[in-house]
């Protein structure tokens, strides 16, 4: 059985490569791969990658594209399926099994929320009354299994629409990579009637919407602030004092004035932190 795999589009911004393509499995009537890397895909990348297998009426073929998405407060990972065909002549149902699978790299900040979905939405075609066709799909995001999702079994002269999809599950990530981990199962039973066809254009997707928290505070200046190599001691403390009454330090590369780095200085805050930390305190309050 001919394969092909075309690998398509893997930079969609500066930087991207192949090593970021989903890896794409397909079992059945066909097979495909498996072939590409889970990554993990970093904030701001994405891709696709395209595949095919068989020829003329009896083939297959589709593309998968993947995108990390981030902004200030939010981070956003989709995982589509799109431009996929599936076709048949077979006197005898046929089954086709695509797994894909993407990492995707999460923003350093805490995740105060994350909901997902899944869904899909195609068309099957058909030259026969006496054909149908059939479509299902699983998707594991982290741990969680998603309820599946079928369109049930669909049949008859010409254009058959179908759709199904499961929105805002709840998902907790467990660690810094967010994995979606798809399986979709197409069933056609072409009874030897002529072609039959499932059609997706670009509405099978995984989708994660992350709430993110505030950055972590920046780290506070070491508490040797005149830089001899000596600390804690008074001399430290001294030197502190006096440049943060407009004096000359002591050393001649003292730090600067905001120790607690949150870009204000001077102030009161950076005094009350220096103290609590060569008190032996933590640079938060």
């Amino acid at each position: 059985m001919r394969l092909g795999i075309i690998a398509a589009g893997l930079a969609l911004l500066a930087g991207a490569s192949s090593g970021l393509a989903a890896v794409v499995t397909g079992t059945g009537v066909h097979t495909i791969g498996p072939f590409g890397t889970t990554g993990p895909l970093q904030a701001g990348v994405g891709g696709a990658i395209s595949f095919q297998a068989g020829s003329g009426m009896d083939s297959v073929s589709g593309t998968v594209e993947f995108t990390n998405n981030a902004s200030s407060s939010s981070q956003s990972f989709t995982l589509r399926l799109t431009d996929f065909t599936f076709r048949s002549t077979s006197a005898t149902p046929v089954t086709l099994q695509l797994n894909i699978v993407q990492d995707f790299a999460l923003d350093s900040r805490a995740v105060l929320s994350a909901r997902t979905s899944h869904q899909f939405q195609g068309s099957g075609e058909f030259v026969s009354a006496l054909q149908s066709g059939q479509m299902s799909k699983t998707s594991t995001h982290e741990a969680t299994m998603l309820p599946a999702i079928s369109s049930g079994s669909f049949f008859g002269l010409g254009f058959m629409d179908f759709f199904a999809s499961h929105n805002q599950f709840v998902v907790v990530p467990t660690d810094q990579i967010y994995r979606i981990n798809a399986t979709y199962t197409f069933v056609l039973r072409p009874a030897g009637a002529g072609v039959a066809t499932i059609r997706i254009a670009n509405t099978a997707v995984d989708s994660a919407n992350l709430v993110l928290g505030p950055p972590p505070p920046p780290p506070c200046d070491t508490i040797d602030f005149n830089r001899d190599g000596l600390f804690p001691d008074d001399r430290d403390l001294v030197d502190f004092l006096t440049v943060l009454a407009g004096g000359q330090c002591s050393e001649p590369a003292c730090n600067d004035l905001d120790f607690n780095n949150d870009g204000l200085f001077p102030d009161d805050t950076d005094l009350l932190t220096f103290l609590r930390v060569l008190a032996g305190g933590t640079c938060a309050p």
